[in-house]
């Protein structure tokens, strides 16, 4: 059987006839022994000391690594058993790597070792990345028998987005860990918590999903010598590369260098003189990342009158193009007064569109369109012209006599000129011209 005293009692018994006995007490020198567990800790975990063999009294258990003693040394009572027991916590401070305790008692001495592992870390690189993305996930001071490491990453409201589970088997001996993980497809920008578990043990870093990458135009309608803002999101970090062109492919004007800050770009770019009008497209590169926006090239802002002539009571239809993003004023004026109600146009696409009433008894004038979106203006003119008269001369006229029938104020021709009597027609004149709001025909009286 084991012996697990430090006394032995030798005990000597008759047999037979002889009622005879003897015994006497051995003290038997049993060997020491120390052991600390468990074999891995952290700063502030508990070792446990256990050993036996000890004599009864103080056996003293110091701490020691590379750089000296660790923690005050603990003094452990013995009793006649002989067993040690009693627990050392590793003090705040204290160097991962070997953590030796040795136990003494008078000249017996007994050493085991522990190993001290850091805080436990996680990290991944990159920090940031798109829903696809593969990051590396590393980190340190876990435990190589503390079990699997879990690896779980949660979005803004606590959902699990993917977890890693990495093996005890594949804990470094120096208790660093290392895999890789996915952001899954269609996950949104922002940022994630990833966080490693072993045990009761965890550490948790940061991943920021950022979007795709974009280039952005703004205002999207510019003229030559215009400056617009270039601006866009999602960019790694490095040079992000734009390039304009027009509907040819040709580059236009000199490439922009911009470098990201927070995946955020931002400059700008001024429309050379003289681009024709027509759709630029600004390319974006880093990389194999590409994206494009367009700007809108216009010539100067334009308003237009149409039809250039009309009467009083009329509505003039306007029009022009080159318009920004402004709403555009429409007003009409004789010079220093305001013809009717101006009115207000949004543009579309730069252009305008819209109807503007000229008032009944509004006097026949040269009048001035002015279109002003308060940065632009441009005009156009639009005349009212009296409203038609025809007139025979002479009048009255006798049979056989020629008279000169003339027709002013009107806009449109040729004209068909009817001269009856009664309901009986006498002659039709048609397509006479019209020149300059007037037209003129002759006819002999029967």
């Amino acid at each position: 059987a084991d012996v697990d005293t430090t006394t032995l009692t030798i005990r000597a018994e008759g047999q037979g006839t002889c009622d005879e006995d003897a015994e006497t007490p051995v003290d038997v020198d049993l060997p020491e022994s120390l052991e600390l567990t468990p074999a891995e800790v952290r700063v502030g975990d508990d070792v446990a000391i256990a050993g036996d063999g000890w004599a009864a009294g103080t056996v003293t258990v110091t701490f020691t690594n590379a750089g000296g003693q660790v923690g005050s040394p603990v003094p452990v009572t013995v009793a006649a058993d002989g067993v040690l027991e009693s627990s050392f916590e590793v003090p705040t401070g204290t160097a991962a790597g070997a953590l030796s305790g040795t136990a003494v008692q008078g000249v017996d001495s007994e050493t085991d070792t522990v190993t001290v592992f850091g805080e436990a870390t996680v990290a991944v690189d990159p920090t940031s990345t798109r829903a696809g993305g593969v990051v590396d996930v590393t980190g340190t001071g876990w435990l190589p028998s503390g079990g699997d490491v879990v690896v779980t990453v949660t979005d803004a409201d606590d959902e699990v987005v993917t977890t890693v589970t990495i093996p005890e088997a594949e804990i470094g001996d120096d208790g660093s860990i290392a895999d890789e993980l996915t952001v899954p497809v269609g996950t949104e920008p922002g940022s994630l918590t990833v966080t490693a578990v072993q045990g009761d043990v965890d550490a948790a870093t940061s991943l920021t999903v950022v979007p795709e990458p974009s280039v952005t135009v703004t205002p999207d309608t510019a003229r030559p010598l215009d400056q617009v803002a270039v601006g866009g999101g999602g960019w790694g970090p490095g040079t992000v590369t734009v390039v304009f062109t027009d509907e040819d492919d040709q580059p236009v004007g000199d490439p922009l260098e911009l470098t990201p800050v927070g995946g955020v770009i931002s400059g700008s770019f001024t429309v050379p003189e003289g681009t024709e009008p027509g759709t630029l497209t600004a390319t974006a590169t880093q990389g194999t990342d590409v994206d494009t926006a367009e700007l809108e090239v216009t010539l100067a802002p334009t308003v237009t009158a149409t039809p250039t002539q009309v009467h009083d009571g009329d509505s003039v239809t306007i029009g022009g193009s080159g318009w920004g993003t402004e709403p555009v004023e429409v007003t009409i004026t004789d010079g220093t007064t305001v013809i009717g109600t101006p009115i207000t146009l949004t543009p579309v696409d730069g252009v305008i569109t819209g109807s503007y009433p000229i008032p009944d008894g509004t006097d026949p004038a040269d009048l001035t369109v002015t279109a002003d979106d308060g940065t632009d203006e441009a005009t156009a003119p639009v005349e009212v012209v009296a409203d038609a008269v025809v007139v025979a001369d002479p009048d009255p006229v006798d049979p056989g006599d020629a008279v000169t029938i003339t027709g002013t104020g009107f806009l449109c021709g040729p004209v068909d000129v009817v001269i009856t009597s009664g309901s009986t027609t006498l002659v039709t004149f048609t397509n006479v011209p019209v020149v300059d709001n007037e037209w003129t025909q002759t006819w002999t009286v029967p």
